[in-house]
């Protein structure tokens, strides 16, 4: 995984209004590493992100 975006996502699992925003422009394939998409797809799938989007 690429440093930034293991800053990406933890910083957006710090904020889950900046993980609505950047998640409803950025796909699983976005990221360059399997770990990436399994941690973004995680994301996503929590409940507090279905509230948000």
């Amino acid at each position: 995984m690429r440093e930034c975006e293991k800053a990406l996502l933890a910083a957006l699992m710090h904020e889950p209004a900046a993980l609505a925003e950047v998640a409803g422009r950025l796909q699983p394939d976005s990221f360059s590493s399997f770990e990436a998409q399994v941690l973004f797809l995680g994301l996503r799938s929590t409940s507090s992100f279905d509230g948000l989007v």
